[in-house]
């Protein structure tokens, strides 16, 4: 596998970059796996980011079957990231994704139909076949770092067991899932174990007796996916959770997915005992006094061994829009820029003839009488918004004269005037 991005042997990117027609583009530093003869690689790994990597399906004319070349590179792939995990360095989350305008199609049925040749029928070669396609996706199941499936088009048979066996999934509109194995009379026997342990079992069902496909839509209702996007935004959803995940804490993320499987083959008594210990053992781990500490002291944590351009990265695909305590536009740290001095409203005496005629503060109730006092002060021009809200409040109760729109633009009158 590479390094960081660019780090790849000389020749890799363009020979990546040549085997993708379609579909997700590989990026820059792509490592190929296991090129056929003819030069096209059914696998493409990548480093997109610190701390993530994206394993790419690179099959697209064959609609990216699973076959024995593909599922040989794969074994490759999980078994270094495996090695990475055990070291404490490398990925902490995988994104895998495919070329093209199809997901995965399921096994080759190409390389199935040309073994029935064999003496025996190909009974050998089948049992080989499908026990090595378990092996991997038990190693899905079982790798240290979460794994999101980023599906676009069609995921069916075995490829629609591998969307089920990731721990995430990211869908397009467009895409369709289906176990159609009953249409072709064989029943999906290995992808009922995914959807099985994924769905629940009346959805499952559905799937494997009637075979047809299903939408996206429907697949996020079934608890298939664990969202739905445009087609052209799901790699880009997919490396968002991706990155999420990356910037927290490595060990606590990767003994939460072991312990979430585990607990699933234990009955209640037992599951609960067993996430009891490790919640105990936990709370006295540094990852949880570091969390704690940060959140009584109200700054952001500093996990052992985070990747600092993940965590970076992890605020930036966090919604935008200013918090609560940082206004939008301000740089933390920066001095406040001083408010302006308060506006000041000024009464000016009236005319003794205006008072005689019940102006003031004896006849303030006769005077609102004559006429509504001004009902939109919004309407008019000249006076800023807070001014326009105080001057029927301020100077029509207290003098009950209805000013006019000359004065309003100007912010005087003969008897009142505003001092800004």
């Amino acid at each position: 596998m590479s390094g960081a991005p660019g780090g790849a042997r000389p020749g890799e990117g363009a020979a990546a970059r040549e085997a993708a027609p379609g579909g997700a583009p590989p990026v820059e530093g792509a490592t190929v796996r296991a090129a056929a003869p003819g030069g096209a690689p059914p696998l493409l790994v990548e480093r997109p980011e610190a701390g993530v990597v994206a394993l790419t399906l690179n099959r697209p004319a064959a609609r990216n079957c699973l076959s024995e070349a593909l599922l040989g590179a794969l074994e490759a792939a999980l078994g270094e990231l495996e090695a990475e995990a055990a070291g404490g360095e490398g990925a902490r989350a995988v994104v895998l994704r495919a070329a093209g305008p199809a997901f995965s199609a399921g096994h080759d049925l190409k390389e199935m139909r040309a073994r029935r040749a064999d003496p025996d029928g190909g009974r050998a070669y089948y049992a080989a076949l499908f026990a090595r396609c378990s092996r991997l996706m038990a190693r899905v199941v079982r790798l240290p770092q979460p794994v999101i499936a980023a599906v676009r088009g069609v995921a069916t048979a075995a490829g629609c067991q591998l969307v089920a066996s990731c721990d995430l999934a990211v869908a397009g509109r467009g895409a369709t899932f289906a176990t159609p194995g009953v249409h072709l009379g064989l029943f999906c026997s290995t992808p009922m174990v995914a959807l099985s342990r994924t769905v629940g079992p009346k959805h499952a069902l559905e799937l494997l007796l009637v075979g047809d496909p299903v939408g996206a839509e429907r697949a996020l209702a079934m608890g298939l996916v664990n969202r739905v996007v445009d087609d052209a935004a799901v790699d880009a959803e997919a490396l968002a959770l991706a990155r999420a995940i990356a910037s927290r804490p490595p060990r606590v993320v990767r003994g939460g997915k072991a312990a979430f499987h585990r607990q699933l083959g234990l009955d209640l008594d037992g599951a609960y005992e067993y996430a009891s210990g490790l919640m105990a053992e936990g709370c006295a781990g540094p990852e949880a006094a570091e969390g704690i500490d940060a959140f009584v002291e109200k700054r952001p944590p500093r996990w052992p061994g985070a990747l600092k351009a993940s965590v970076r990265a992890a605020g930036a695909c966090r919604k935008a829009g200013p918090s609560r305590s940082e206004p939008a536009g301000r740089v933390r740290g920066a001095r406040r820029r001083p408010r302006p001095p308060p506006r000041r409203l000024e009464r000016v005496r009236m005319p003794r003839a205006f008072r005689a005629k019940g102006g003031g503060r004896g006849g303030a109730g006769r005077a609102r009488s004559r006429g509504p006092l001004l009902a939109r002060p919004c309407a008019f021009g000249g006076v800023s918004r807070q001014d326009r809200r105080l001057i029927p409040w301020v100077f029509g109760p207290l003098s009950g004269h209805r000013l006019s729109r000359s004065s309003l633009a100007t912010g005087r009158s003969r008897r009142h005037r505003l001092v800004l």
